[in-house]
């Protein structure tokens, strides 16, 4: 799985660390709360149906 496949299954960007906006799309609503950005639901889909 490349990071092109995956952009090809979520909807929206896909933003890693490093690249422009990730830093103020991984800041929560709530600053004293460092959350991880990831839609795990879609990966989990898309690796079930690629069979990894």
């Amino acid at each position: 799985m490349t990071i092109n496949d995956v952009r090809g299954v979520l909807k929206g960007r896909v933003l890693l660390p490093g690249d422009d906006g990730f830093e103020q799309a991984a800041t929560p609503w709530n600053l004293t709360v460092r959350q991880p950005v990831a839609a795990v639901a879609a990966l989990v889909r898309y690796a079930r149906r690629a069979g990894i």
